[in-house]
């Protein structure tokens, strides 16, 4: 079958961090847990390394995600119809829509589990 690494690059509106993380972390992921072939693998921030190979980023933080799926768009309308289908899940007014990206990657033969 098969994978894909989903990455969701995001900043939280100027001044609202704290609300953001705990809209992530109360709201987000556990709906996005819901989803069936999606699996949450980990939020981070960015961490400057602090030598002279260090490059600006424009995000601030990443959330990677693991698919399983024979079907792409099936699992896109899957997504949708779940969330829709989960009261309390929302896109937070803190979460800057200007600079989410998300790109999602599919494995490379013999690259993956």
């Amino acid at each position: 079958m098969p994978r894909y690494i989903a990455v969701a690059l995001t900043n939280p509106v100027e001044g609202k961090e704290a609300e953001f993380n705990h809209w992530y972390d109360t709201v987000a992921i556990p709906s996005y847990r819901k989803i069936p072939g999606l699996v949450p693998l980990g939020r981070f921030r960015h961490h400057s390394r602090g030598d002279d190979s260090d490059m600006p980023t424009y995000w601030k933080y990443a959330s990677f995600y693991e698919i399983e799926t024979d079907d792409f768009d099936g699992f896109v309308a899957t997504v949708k119809k779940t969330l829709d289908n989960i009261p309390e899940y929302h896109l937070s007014e803190f979460l800057d829509r200007k600079s989410w990206f998300e790109p999602v990657y599919e494995a490379l033969s013999g690259d993956a589990k």
